[in-house]
């Protein structure tokens, strides 16, 4: 796929996700957001093919080892974005997701493939990790020219749900007192 069309597509696919406005996304009845579920369903778009995608399968749904046959509790588990984080800090090169040391690194990345990436931080105790699917600094060009508008911000482009949910930004959330932040990039 030509790197144009691929800004196009990542444009359009967050356009279509609709995070601001969608109630797939919206904070439930208990104040819990869906960071993870929204990073889960850009992905599962992005890469889905009809071919199983590690992680994610679907939502809160990860793989327990390989891809297989889905059997709940057994090859399938359900992960919030704490656990989401842990899986990929041990498990992300073996299924094809390739590690940053920094989030400059990541945006090179992005920017020279047209490919998004994922940003994931783990909480400190008790408390709610956040992820957000990063995207290449071109897709603003492509927004603006489009009459979408994006957050300002000093950070990497991104679009999460979350606390806020945002179609578009560059709030650097993941810059504060984490535990650890995750920077990688799929193929694909």
């Amino acid at each position: 796929m030509a790197r144009r069309n691929r800004l196009v597509d990542l444009l359009d696919l967050v356009i279509w996700l609709d995070v601001e406005d969608s109630i797939r996304w919206r904070r439930n009845d208990r104040g819990g957001t869906y960071c993870d579920h929204y990073a889960a369903d850009f992905w599962s778009q992005w890469l889905g093919r009809g071919e199983p995608v590690n992680p994610p399968l679907a939502a809160w749904l990860w793989w327990v080892g390989k891809p297989g046959p889905v059997v709940y509790g057994e090859t399938v588990r359900e992960l919030g974005a704490t656990g989401l984080y842990d899986w990929l800090d041990d498990h992300a090169a073996a299924y094809g997701w390739r590690s940053f040391r920094s989030e400059s690194e990541l945006r090179a990345w992005c920017e020279s493939t047209a490919r998004p990436g994922l940003i994931i931080a783990r909480t400190k105790g008790v408390g709610a990790s956040h992820v957000a699917v990063a995207l290449p600094d071109s897709v603003e060009r492509a927004a603006r020219a489009r009459g979408v508008s994006v957050e300002p911000g000093g950070g990497m482009l991104t679009t999460e749900a979350g606390g806020r949910n945002r179609r578009l930004t560059r709030r650097t959330w993941w810059r504060g007192a984490w535990a650890g932040v995750l920077y990688l990039g799929r193929a694909g």
